[in-house]
């Protein structure tokens, strides 16, 4: 081979590598916009709110303003959403942050605004390795539709919720704020969180509230999710996350994050070493 031809060789050789390189480097420009797209794309991921409720966020209401004031007026649902005092009760429970550590949540106190319909004033406690904060805030049902095409006294109402968190000495900690759903049903006078036959048609979270946690000083912003029957949920996200079938059982692969079990008779909202809010089950009047 004459030197021409070795120079030809050459010179193929490295135009064959430098485009192997441009290819790779596009390939890897690819491959992180494809993560920067998929990151944006769980931060508005709606498998983390109920389906049906979510889909009310979008849509005009089934019902009309005085119709959904009457609801919530004449069914008030500041109960379903207090977690109830005889023992057996849970708390409810969700992910908190990048990775699905455990967040319990509880309701000491609900309480519907005397003049505004669908507006709940919210007292309670939230724990996160370990470490309770006292939560209070508000919650606004600005939605409201039936849950089926067919009326049967199955509803969902949606709305905004707004949190402040506090340590035990009353110093602010952050703030949680997002979407809420509940859904209920209503017999007659009565009205309970969505029962057997609903909640298997709709997939019922019963409630559920999806948002993001602030620190106290804005330096950062974690996600949460949580909801009163939250295996549906934890499994929608995980899809490994309940094992267990008719009965939840967490997978033990999350242990490491809180979740030793679902529930564990853990009362920590009335245990003595709990900093609760002073008088947690008050019978106070709103002004």
């Amino acid at each position: 081979m004459n030197n021409a031809a070795r120079t030809i060789t050459k010179v193929g050789f490295v135009v064959v590598v430098l485009l192997g390189l441009g290819g790779l480097a596009l390939a890897f420009a690819k491959a992180r916009q494809k993560s920067r797209e998929n990151r944006q794309l769980t931060l508005r991921d709606s498998r983390l709110f109920p389906k049906e409720s979510y889909r009310l966020m979008q849509f005009a209401d089934t019902l009309a303003a005085s119709q959904r004031d009457t609801l919530f007026r004449h069914h008030d649902l500041s109960q379903l959403l207090q977690i109830c005092k005889e023992p057996g009760c849970a708390a409810q429970n969700g992910f908190f942050g990048l990775q699905p550590q455990r967040l319990e949540v509880a309701f000491t106190w609900v309480k519907q605004d005397a003049k505004q319909a669908g507006l709940f004033h919210v007292e309670g406690l939230t724990r996160v390795f370990g470490k309770v904060n006292l939560l209070k805030g508000s919650l606004q049902l600005t939605q409201a539709r039936h849950a089926f095409d067919k009326p049967n006294g199955i509803y969902i109402a949606t709305g905004p919720f707004r949190f402040q968190l506090y340590d035990d000495k009353s110093q602010p900690t952050g703030a949680m704020q997002g979407l809420a759903a509940v859904d209920f049903e209503t017999y007659g006078n009565t009205v309970s969180l969505a029962g057997d036959e609903g909640a298997a048609r709709m997939r019922s979270r019963q409630f559920a509230f999806e948002g993001t946690r602030t620190d106290a000083h804005a330096t950062q912003t974690q996600r949460v999710v949580w909801a009163s029957e939250f295996p549906p949920v934890g499994q929608e996200i995980l899809g490994d996350f309940d094992i267990g079938g008719r009965v939840a059982i967490i997978n033990p692969k999350y242990k490491k994050y809180g979740w030793d079990d679902y529930y564990n008779q853990d009362e920590w909202w009335f245990s003595s070493q709990t900093p609760l809010l002073a008088n947690s089950y008050p019978n106070r009047v709103l002004p």
